[in-house]
């Protein structure tokens, strides 16, 4: 692998690269990859918000994707079972083109790769 991407090696440098404000809104949208067996790729678009939004309470029309929300304890259906509920990441993942978006740190860990991949080291910023 070449020098031009930056390995992410912890949770906490994640939310440094992609997070997002209001009062900064050049920031956030970490186009990223997991370096996955045998040199390919898993990209995926990281925004995180330091503080929570509403979550996507899901889309009418069935020709949108729709975004999918997710505790440290699974899939919340779309409609009244999201509302209330505040989300702190969102991630774009490439490899199926769907949106995604995790209430904590913990949901995001749990209901994704990102976990395993800081692990491994095989996390790495678009350079």
């Amino acid at each position: 692998m070449s020098n031009e991407h930056q390995l992410i090696k912890s949770l906490e440098e994640l939310k440094t690269l992609c997070s997002k404000d209001e009062n900064w809104p050049d920031f956030g949208r970490a186009e990223c990859f997991i370096l996955l067996n045998g040199g390919m790729r898993s990209s995926k678009d990281i925004t995180y918000y330091p503080k929570a939004g509403a979550a996507e309470l899901g889309e009418e029309d069935e020709d949108i994707n729709a975004t999918d929300v997710f505790t440290e304890h699974g899939y919340i259906d779309e409609g009244n079972a999201r509302k209330g509920l505040k989300v702190h990441w969102e991630v774009f993942h490439g490899i199926d083109d769907t949106y995604a978006e995790y209430t904590t740190d913990q949901a995001l860990l749990d209901q994704t790769h990102i976990g395993e991949a800081l692990e491994k080291n095989a996390l790495f910023i678009y350079g």
